[in-house]
C-alpha cells in the first residue's frame, strides 16, 4: 500500500478522538444556542427566504451527487454482498475522504440552516445523537478500511441528492440499508474476508434510524 494512502488512513485514525468530541458538542447544543438563527430568519422576507431555502437545496443537491459518482467510479466493485473493498486505492481513498469531511460539514452547517432557512429538519436531543453517531461511525469505518464507510457515504450522498423529491428519498434510503443488511449479515458469518463484524454491526444501527 502506498505510503499516501497510509498515512491518509492513519489520520482518520488519529482524527477518531477529536470528531467523538465534536460530536458530543453537536448533540449537547441545544435550541437556545441558535437563537440568533431563528430571529433573523424570522426577520427575512418571505420570498427571499424561499430563494435562499431552494438555492441551498439544489446547490447541496448537485455537491451530493458529484460525489456520489465520484465514489461510484472509483469505488465502485462487484454486484456483490462482499464487494472488494478498494480504500487502499489512492482515487477511491480521494473520494471517499472528501465524501467524509463534507458529511462532517454539512451536519454543522445544516444545525446553522435549519432554523435560518426553516428547512423543518428535526433538531431534537435524539435525531441530533442519531445524526452525530453515524458520522462518528463512519469515521471508525473509514480508519479500518470497511465496506461499510462505503455504504454510509452512499446513504448520505443519495439521501441528500434526493432532498428535493421526499419519495425517492426514502426509497433509495431504505434500498441502501438493504445493502447494508446483506453485508452486514455476511460480515457477521464471516463470509467476508475483509469485514469486522463489530463496525458493519454498528455502522447498520447507526444507519437504521435515519
Amino acid at each position: 500500500m502506498e505510503t499516501g494512502v497510509l498515512r491518509v488512513l492513519k489520520m482518520f485514525s488519529l482524527s477518531v478522538p477529536p470528531v467523538s468530541a465534536l460530536a458530543a458538542c453537536y448533540i449537547g447544543l441545544g435550541e437556545h444556542v441558535f437563537g440568533l438563527n431563528y430571529v433573523i430568519g424570522k426577520r427575512l422576507k418571505p420570498r427571499l427566504k424561499r430563494l435562499l431555502r431552494v438555492g441551498y437545496l439544489v446547490s447541496t443537491s448537485l455537491a451530493a451527487i458529484a460525489l456520489f459518482t465520484a465514489l461510484l467510479v472509483t469505488c465502485g466493485g462487484t454486484a456483490s454482498a462482499c464487494p472488494p473493498v478498494r480504500l487502499g486505492e489512492r482515487p477511491c481513498l480521494i473520494s471517499a475522504s472528501v465524501a467524509s469531511v463534507w458529511a462532517l460539514v454539512m451536519l454543522l452547517v445544516e444545525r446553522c440552516a435549519n432554523p435560518l432557512l426553516d428547512l423543518g429538519h428535526p433538531t431534537g436531543f435524539l435525531a441530533r445523537s442519531f445524526n452525530a453517531s453515524t458520522v462518528v461511525v463512519l469515521w471508525f469505518c473509514m480508519a479500518h478500511q470497511q465496506t461499510m464507510a462505503l455504504l454510509l457515504l452512499a446513504f448520505f450522498a443519495t439521501r441528500r441528492a434526493l432532498a428535493l423529491f421526499p419519495w425517492a428519498n426514502r426509497s433509495v434510503g431504505r434500498l441502501v440499508k438493504l445493502v447494508a443488511v446483506l453485508h452486514m449479515s455476511r460480515v457477521v458469518g464471516h463470509r467476508c474476508d475483509d469485514g469486522v463484524p463489530k463496525y458493519a454491526v454498528a455502522a447498520l444501527v447507526a444507519m437504521s434510524p435515519l
